[in-house]
């Protein structure tokens, strides 16, 4: 579980953050992380030295962050998918131990949890391939979101962010978006309250 990069920007809400709730939409992935011992060259074979497997993905690394930075308070809810396989139940333990909130994670039937393959060669160049699996067809129904006094979208399902942000916005939360590359649809002249 990779939390650094975003410990440093909750700095800002430190004060008053542990009694809001906050939501946080992303995508759920289990990463096979190989330290390669040749270098990667296409079309080519590749040895790596190392296979690490751990629980990543921007949604749950952030959520994650967020549990630890406030020291596991119990008002952080996520939304997201996993797969109806082994990885994607352990996930759930694994959010459910940092204290986050799971009864927003739908699982997808007869759809794998994601998947990322990265790459990591000997001078620190990094590639990343990722399968979406549950991520990629990620239905929920969001019911009752009384509650939300922040919004954190890292890159769900473009419907997905549309519905929890026009929510987040008519309670008055405020609202964290860390756009993916798909989501220049995404107008942040539209939502004023949006922070990019």
């Amino acid at each position: 579980m990779r939390t650094e990069g975003f410990l440093t920007c909750l700095t800002i809400f430190e004060t008053g953050c542990s009694t809001l709730t906050i939501y946080v939409a992303g995508r759920l992935n289990v990463d096979y992380i190989l330290t390669l011992r040749t270098p990667l060259i296409r079309g080519e074979k590749a040895l790596a030295d190392t296979l690490t497997i751990d629980y990543g993905g921007s949604g749950g690394n952030t959520a994650t962050a967020i549990a630890r930075f406030l020291k596991k308070p119990k008002n952080i809810r996520f939304v997201g998918c996993v797969g109806d396989d082994e990885h994607g139940r352990d996930y759930i333990n694994l959010l459910q131990r940092e204290g986050i909130d799971t009864a927003l994670i739908g699982i997808m039937q007869g759809v794998p949890t994601g998947r990322a393959i990265v790459l990591v060669e000997e001078d620190g160049i990094t590639t990343v391939i990722s399968y979406r699996g549950a991520n990629e067809v990620c239905r929920i129904t969001l019911d009752k979101l009384d509650d939300m006094k922040m919004l954190v979208v890292t890159n769900p399902p473009l419907s997905i962010a549309y519905e929890l942000i026009e929510r987040a916005l008519e309670h008055s939360s405020s609202v964290i978006v860390d756009p993916s590359h798909g989501w220049s649809s995404l107008n942040p002249v539209s939502y004023t309250h949006l922070t990019l």
